[in-house]
């Protein structure tokens, strides 16, 4: 081998390089994974709780002014619908409490 490289000295070489790699990816397993596995978990469930607290608001909105704002929805024709007043869709839970 050239500049004096052994057969052996490289198969040791190699063999402290893939030692190594074998080590630090346990102690990056161990020590990172589970800290980044908590901070996705937390950051899940902050975004899960807001979506259900926005979700919880929609509802009581929805529920409060459905009687004024959804008579517009069902008086407007097929066509209104689809494109203006294509934002009030959720009115048609309301259908069956609508007076008239």
């Amino acid at each position: 081998m050239a500049r004096g490289i052994s057969k052996i000295g490289l198969i040791i070489g190699m063999a402290a390089i893939a030692t190594g790699v074998v080590y630090f990816s346990g102690v990056a397993f161990a020590s990172i994974v589970p800290q980044a596995w908590n901070s996705w978990s937390t950051h899940v469930a902050r975004i899960e709780a807001e979506n259900a607290r926005g979700a919880k608001i929609q509802a009581a909105a929805e529920e409060n002014s459905y009687a004024i704002v959804c008579e517009d929805y069902f008086e407007a024709s097929f066509f209104e619908k689809m494109w203006k007043a294509r934002n009030l869709k959720w009115c048609e839970k309301y259908e069956d409490r609508m007076p008239g």
